[in-house]
């Protein structure tokens, strides 16, 4: 989905401390879900800047909500994803739901690699890349953003350390269809996942194909994944969202979120850190 004749172009927030050295910030790379913007988990962003992180945050033109360009037009969210996200089949049709899968998360993927690729690159092209330790690069994403930053974890296992994932289907690791039931890889993901689920799925996260390697790997005796359940809350309770606009926030959640919103994300960001100080030391 280009943004400019033949080119896409695609905005990027940063966070990053003051008084930063060269090669002395890890780094937290982080894709939203769908419509979500780039200030989507400011509140944990933050955090980590706090923490002596770097965080990279993307709008997704055409997917975010509002994406703001660097000649100071503003790009909608397309009308056609909103439909497509909101009336999709899900387990009731599992091959139109892959291909739709696929389709968008595969738009994220580029975006995610394209910057990935220049932060890789030893030609720098922003001042701010100069601050970086490309050793210490995490990536992160909620839901549809989950879902293309670990398909980047799997091509580029090599110069990740580890991901934080918001509650996303392993969707790239659907390798076909078998009756209801969606087929996974069997190759062992090779890096450390927190994973955190919200009461939206994680009581009944067996019962839903897209969800089937997410079961796989709560159930592995393996260390390095990690998955850690917040009561209370919905699938957008998980977010930043909650703090801006509780009401609808609840109400597109099906009134899951019970909690007090700072109390909810406090938690969400321990978890997060303590998996840092293991995986990305």
């Amino acid at each position: 989905m280009l943004t400019h004749g033949d080119e896409r172009e695609v905005p990027v927030k940063v966070w990053y401390p003051k008084g930063a050295k060269e090669n002395e910030l890890p780094l937290l790379i982080y894709s939203p879900g769908s419509f979500g913007g780039a200030d989507s988990n400011e509140t944990l962003f933050l955090e980590l800047v706090s923490r002596g992180y770097m965080v990279m945050s993307f709008n997704h033109p055409y997917h975010s909500f509002s994406s703001k360009m660097s000649d100071g037009s503003k790009i909608r969210v397309d009308f056609n994803f909103i439909n497509e996200v909101m009336t999709s089949p899900g387990s009731k049709e599992l091959n139109s739901t892959l291909i739709s899968l696929n389709k968008w998360t595969d738009i994220r993927i580029d975006d995610i690699n394209e910057v990935l690729d220049k932060i890789l690159d030893t030609n720098s092209d922003n001042n701010y890349e100069k601050y970086i330790d490309t050793k210490r690069i995490v990536l992160s994403g909620h839901s549809l953003g989950g879902s293309a930053v670990l398909a980047v974890g799997r091509q580029k296992a090599d110069f990740i350390r580890a991901l934080v994932i918001l509650e996303s289907p392993f969707a790239k690791d659907i390798v076909g269809i078998d009756g209801n039931k969606y087929v996974f890889t069997d190759v062992e993901y090779p890096l450390p996942i927190l994973h955190l689920y919200s009461d939206a799925l994680y009581s009944n996260i067996d019962e839903i194909p897209q969800y089937g390697m997410n079961a796989r790997l709560m159930k592995s005796d393996n260390p390095i994944y990690i998955n850690e359940h917040i009561e209370g809350v919905g699938h957008l309770g998980l977010t930043d969202l909650v703090l801006v606009t509780p009401v609808i926030t609840n109400l597109i959640d099906g009134g899951l979120n019970k909690r007090n919103p700072p109390e909810t994300l406090l938690e969400l960001n321990g978890y997060v850190l303590r998996f840092l100080d293991e995986y990305n030391k």
